[in-house]
């Protein structure tokens, strides 16, 4: 069975999107809870935008590391387009 992954993305403005969905933090802290047990075998994969703010993306990782993420990884990218 693959692994599940969850990828989450980060503008440089601050916005969150989930798959291709605008969620707010709160929305996100929720569906990360709802994860529970499969969270540990999930990876949270933030793709954070290079010029997002450094303490948003700490706010996201803890959110997940509170979740009981096991795997959490990070990806900074230049992009001019949102999802």
């Amino acid at each position: 069975r693959e692994p599940e992954e969850l990828k989450v993305y980060l503008s440089k403005e601050g916005e969150v999107f989930l798959q291709d969905e605008r969620v707010t933090v709160e929305a996100l802290r929720a569906i990360l809870a709802g994860y529970g047990e499969r969270a540990s075998s999930t990876t949270f994969l933030l793709l954070a935008d290079q010029e997002a703010r450094h303490g948003r993306v700490v706010e996201l990782m803890d959110a997940a590391r509170e979740s009981g993420f096991g795997k959490l990884a990070i990806a900074t990218e230049a992009r001019g387009e949102l999802p």
